[in-house]
């Protein structure tokens, strides 16, 4: 599987499942993003009101709509970013590029993540 450009999410309770879309910036048509499911690709459409008459969740951030009638509502609370399809919630499961700057050195603390494994962090530290 490639590495993931963008955010990953993980779950789908006994069915495991990896998880990543990306929103095109000029698809040409409706279907204006991608998800990847387990490596395999569908067109998506986005929906950013989705809930008809009801209130929008405070979290709510897009619907992604495919064309096999698939639905991915994501969502988004500060730092925690989850994904709800086929009835599972997938969270968030790679993080990277956190950089702090104190007064006389530069941290820069990596996290690489993934489904399958523990996280691993680098943590690279710099005078100037």
């Amino acid at each position: 599987m490639e590495a993931p450009e963008a955010v990953v999410y993980c779950g789908g309770g006994a069915i495991k499942r990896q998880i990543e879309y990306i929103i095109l910036d000029d698809s040409g048509d409706m279907w204006g993003a991608h998800v990847t499911v387990n490596g395999g690709t569908k067109r998506v459409m986005t929906a950013y009101s989705y809930f008809g008459n009801n209130n929008t969740p405070n979290d709510f951030v897009v619907a992604l709509l495919g064309e096999d009638r698939s639905e991915f509502l994501i969502f988004n609370q500060g730092n925690e970013n989850w994904l709800e399809y086929d009835d599972y919630i997938n969270r968030q499961c790679n993080w990277s590029g956190r950089t702090e700057f104190t007064s006389d050195h530069q941290v820069t603390l990596t996290a690489i993540c993934d489904c399958n494994a523990p996280c691993w962090i680098r943590v690279l530290l710099a005078s100037y």
